[in-house]
């Protein structure tokens, strides 16, 4: 039978992690101005350029398989037609 430990449970508590539990002190908003409207904030968003996409550096053909020997088809032509 299982008795009960005079010792706390701590396998479930994340006070040891940094950033774990809230800190209402260091509350920072993003509204660009404390004095605008609740119902309509505006907010400093940040800013970002597009990047061209680079082309992708050509390797291989994965589907050519005809340096292969017998993976294609070999074309057969007849010696002699028949006569009829």
């Amino acid at each position: 039978m299982h008795f009960a430990l005079n010792k706390p449970v701590s396998n479930l508590m994340t006070d040891d992690i940094p950033g774990t539990k809230p800190t209402a002190i260091k509350f920072q908003t993003r509204r660009v101005s404390d004095m605008s409207n609740p119902l309509n904030p505006s907010y400093k968003l940040p800013s970002y350029e597009i990047k061209p996409a680079t082309p992708r550096k050509f390797l291989r053909d994965g589907l050519n398989v005809k340096d292969i020997p017998g993976s294609s088809p070999v074309q057969r032509t007849l010696a002699c037609k028949r006569n009829s």
